[in-house]
């Protein structure tokens, strides 16, 4: 399986939609809901969203967070999260 999705060149696509979900699952959906729009560049998760309250909040925990997606993917998967 893993062959086939390498083959496919799914492996990235299947990573970055891994990151997205461990990050609406430690940030929950009250800030979810504030995401206008996510990517990752350069392996940095960066984040669009509605509410500069929100922004800020999560400006204090992203080295947390960062960590935390890391350590629950099991690889160094994002470098930093950007905030905007």
């Amino acid at each position: 399986m893993q062959s086939l999705i390498k083959e496919l060149g799914l492996e990235k696509g299947l990573k970055e939609a891994k990151v997205y979900t461990v990050f609406d699952e430690l940030v929950g959906t009250r800030i979810t809901n504030l995401v206008i729009r996510k990517y990752i560049s350069n392996r940095k998760l960066v984040i669009h969203l509605k509410s500069s309250i929100a922004r800020g909040e999560l400006m204090m925990i992203r080295n947390e967070l960062t960590a935390e997606i890391n350590r629950k993917l099991g690889e160094q998967a994002i470098d930093g999260i950007i905030l905007s």
